[in-house]
């Protein structure tokens, strides 16, 4: 059964099988770096509020609330991540669509899936650019001024936050690369289908001309 499945375009076949495995991962990926990226937005703020605030130039609430939210590098770039992060589960779902779509006119021996390429290359090439961007944009160490007593005598110090882990965002962008590259690949790849339209039509033609 495999056999008479996979009896031409072999190469191919595997490939996008593989892009759509790894479509799938990079989405799950994804999701799980967003859940950290949001979840760490209200943490960063309560850091924030507990630094050293000069009653001087922070008079008021609202004047620290202000600065704590422009202080939050996480909170600044919510918008930014939130736009990227549809735009790449946007691109990586459409992946898996056109994938989909070359596999069944694969395994219907129907057609070569060869129209459905250029997409999915620019396609792979686009979210590579994307993801670079996001990891680029990457929220930094948010700082605050901290207050200790020391043998009755007070002292500030600058307190860091460490960064948000981005690790599945260089697994998508290693991955988005992989992708692009095996694209390519399974483009390059040739067999032959039996029951393509086109073919069958120029096949007709040439026996008519001749």
């Amino acid at each position: 059964m495999l056999s008479k499945l996979f009896h031409s375009y072999t190469k191919r076949k595997i490939l996008l099988i593989l892009i759509v495995i790894f479509s799938c991962i990079n989405i799950a990926l994804l999701t799980i770096l967003s859940a950290r990226f949001w979840a760490r937005i209200p943490v960063e703020i309560e850091w924030l509020k507990q630094g050293y605030y000069n009653p001087e130039t922070f008079s008021t609430p609202e004047l620290i609330e202000e600065s704590v939210l422009e202080n939050s590098t996480t909170y600044q770039l919510r918008y930014v991540f939130l736009g990227m992060f549809i735009v790449l589960q946007t691109s990586f779902s459409i992946c898996i669509l056109i994938s989909v779509i070359s596999l069944y006119l694969l395994f219907s021996n129907k057609s070569n899936a060869e129209f459905l390429f250029n997409s999915l290359i620019s396609l792979f090439g686009f979210i590579f650019a994307v993801t670079f961007f996001l990891i680029a944009l990457k929220p930094v160490e948010a700082k605050r001024t901290a207050i200790f007593e020391l043998n009755g005598t007070e002292s500030y110090y600058k307190d860091m936050l460490a960064s948000i882990s981005y690790t599945e965002g260089w697994i998508v962008l290693f991955s988005s690369f992989f992708s692009l590259v095996i694209s390519v690949i399974a483009k390059k790849s040739y067999g032959y289908v039996t029951n393509d339209f086109i073919l069958k039509k120029a096949f007709r033609e040439d026996i008519l001309k001749s």
